[in-house]
C-alpha cells in the first residue's frame, strides 16, 4: 500500500502551527536594522587658515555680508561707522614734492662797476673798446643825464695785400653811432634819439694801434619808473689799402651792446 508524500519542515516553524524563530544572519543584521546610527556630535572648534590672504579673504568677505545686513526695512542704506582709526596725510615722497617758486633772475649789468673793455673783430681788424661811466648806476638819480666816455683803438691782422708785404695798415674810425632803448618792468618805454659822432677830418680818426680814439657821450635822463637802458653801438671803420693812388678804403662795421640796468 503506497504511503503519503514526507512532508518536509518548514523553516519557519513546524506544520503544527508552532512559533518559529527567524534567524537573521550577522552580515545582513545592519542592512535590515530599522534603527539609525547616531549622529557625531557637530564640532564647534576653530578653523585655523594658516595662509594670510586666506584670513584677509575670509574677514573682508565677513565684512561684505555684515554691511549688506545693515539696512533699513525701507530699503535706506544705514550709515556704519567703522572702528578704524583716523588717517592721518602722509609726507610726499621727496622726488614728488612740488618745487618752489623760480627766483628772479637778476637783470644784466654791464656796468655794474662802472666800466668794462670789450674786444671786437671785423674781418682782418681787431677792435678794442673801454667804456667807462662817470658816476656808477648806483648813484644815478632820475631825470639826471649821465656822462659815458668811449676809448676805441684797432689793430690788424693782415700781413700781405696782394702778395705784398704790409708793416702796419692804417686804421680809421668815420662814425660812431649808439641807439639807445629805454625798458621798465613792464617792458619797452622809449628810444630816445640816437647819439652819433661823426669824423670831421677825412677819411676818419685814425685809431691805428698805439692810436686811440676818445668821446664822452651823454645819455640822457632816465624816467623814474624806468630801469633798463640798452645801447647798441655801431663803429664805422676804414682801411687804407697800401700801392693804392689815388688812396683806396676799405670800409668794415664793428657793433657792441651795452645793458645798464637800474637797482
Amino acid at each position: 500500500m503506497p504511503q503519503p508524500p514526507r512532508q518536509r519542515p518548514c523553516p519557519c516553524g513546524s506544520l503544527r502551527g508552532e512559533a518559529a524563530e527567524w534567524q537573521i544572519p550577522a552580515y545582513a543584521e545592519a542592512r535590515f536594522s530599522s534603527a539609525r546610527p547616531a549622529r557625531r556630535p557637530r564640532d564647534t572648534r576653530t578653523v585655523r587658515v594658516p595662509h594670510r590672504r586666506a584670513r584677509w579673504l575670509g574677514l573682508a568677505l565677513a565684512s561684505s555680508f555684515a554691511l549688506s545686513g545693515c539696512s533699513s526695512p525701507g530699503g535706506e542704506p544705514v550709515s556704519v561707522t567703522t572702528p578704524y582709526a583716523q588717517v592721518t596725510p602722509s609726507t610726499a615722497p621727496s622726488g614728488e614734492r612740488p618745487s618752489a617758486p623760480a627766483t628772479r633772475k637778476p637783470a644784466p649789468n654791464d656796468l655794474k662797476k662802472g666800466r668794462t673793455t670789450r674786444s671786437l673783430k671785423t674781418g682782418p681788424v681787431k677792435v678794442k673798446v673801454k667804456y667807462s661811466l662817470r658816476n656808477r648806476v648806483q648813484e644815478w638819480s632820475p631825470g639826471a643825464a649821465q656822462p659815458m666816455t668811449v676809448t676805441l683803438t684797432a689793430r690788424s691782422t693782415r700781413r700781405t695785400v696782394k702778395g705784398q708785404w704790409v708793416a702796419g695798415q692804417k686804421i680809421y674810425l668815420s662814425r660812431v653811432t649808439a641807439h639807445l632803448e629805454i625798458s621798465d618792468a613792464t617792458g619797452h618805454l622809449d628810444s630816445p634819439s640816437p647819439l652819433v659822432d661823426r669824423a670831421d677830418v677825412s677819411p676818419g680818426f685814425l685809431v691805428t694801434s698805439p692810436t686811440y680814439y676818445d668821446q664822452v657821450f651823454t645819455l640822457p635822463p632816465l624816467p623814474a619808473r624806468a630801469t633798463e637802458l640798452t645801447i647798441d653801438f655801431r663803429y664805422e671803420i676804414l682801411l687804407l689799402q697800401p700801392l693804392s693812388s689815388p688812396r683806396d678804403y676799405e670800409k668794415r662795421t664793428a657793433t657792441d651792446t651795452l645793458v645798464i640796468s637800474r637797482p
